[in-house]
């Protein structure tokens, strides 16, 4: 009788444990679901997240580069934030059914081409020429240009062709899957950092920005926030994260690299 009353205490138990976790999750969803109605709504959505494989077989990659200081100046980081929000990031919304895949790249070096912010994106040759064309009547670019903050703009031409392998723009050392696999990786990623930047912007009020020396400014504070973003919570909430969805296996670092 011990025995039959502990098995029946520890059922009615687990059934008042299940219970409990149930209305704990089903409070937790309400809670969520009760704050996004209090989220800004003046922010702009972003693009959609990634599909896993290209629309179409007509589409290749394109790249247009924003070529900023040169190898003899320090590279004006703000800039970056700038452009990819307030010229980019509307483009690639207006451009969402066109544009499958996408993904922001930032780079800075003493060599010949310094300071550089590119978009690579993978569309038709239409959908590139169009961007292309959308993108050099941008009056933001024109006042950098003139406030000596932009050197040039270079875009892939539509008529030249482009790679139309959708791995192309991995690193040909790694695996045929890994290649193939990473384009919706740094997309996601891309967008992760672009609203990290839009968020902060909004905050800072780019918005209410009168002129190129006010957005500066105010994209100045917005790439320290992002970075700190970065430098403070980037372990927890990009590499262990990563690593826990690769089941923790050791990664092998084969070069000195700065996270």
């Amino acid at each position: 009788m011990a025995k039959l009353y502990l098995f029946k205490h520890l059922s009615c138990q687990k059934v008042y444990m299940r219970t409990l976790y149930q209305t704990i999750t089903i409070l937790f969803l309400l809670t969520l679901s009760g704050c996004a109605t209090h989220h800004d709504q003046n922010l702009p959505p972003l693009p959609q997240a990634p599909l896993l494989t290209p629309q179409t077989h007509s589409s290749a990659w394109w790249t247009t580069r924003f070529l900023l200081s040169d190898k003899a100046s320090s590279p004006q980081w703000e800039l970056d934030p700038m452009i990819a929000n307030e010229v980019l990031a509307p483009l690639l919304r207006s451009f969402e059914d066109d544009i499958s895949f996408w993904r922001i790249h930032r780079r800075a070096a003493q060599d010949t081409t310094g300071h550089q912010l590119s978009l690579h994106f993978y569309a038709t040759a239409q959908t590139a020429r169009k961007l292309s064309e959308t993108i050099d009547n941008e009056p933001l670019l024109a006042e950098l240009w003139e406030s000596n903050l932009l050197r040039k703009v270079i875009h892939d031409d539509p008529q030249a062709g482009s790679s139309s392998v959708f791995s192309s723009t991995s690193d040909p050392n790694w695996t045929k899957t890994l290649q193939q696999a990473w384009p919706p990786f740094m997309m996601g990623a891309s967008i992760t950092w672009l609203s990290l930047v839009q968020q902060r912007a909004h905050e800072f009020g780019a918005h209410k920005a009168h002129n190129v020396d006010e957005l500066q400014e105010i994209y100045k504070q917005v790439e320290r926030k992002v970075a700190l973003s970065w430098s403070r919570q980037g372990q927890h909430a990009f590499l262990h994260h990563l690593s826990g969805l690769f089941g923790y296996h050791p990664l092998n670092l084969k070069k000195e690299i700065i996270f």
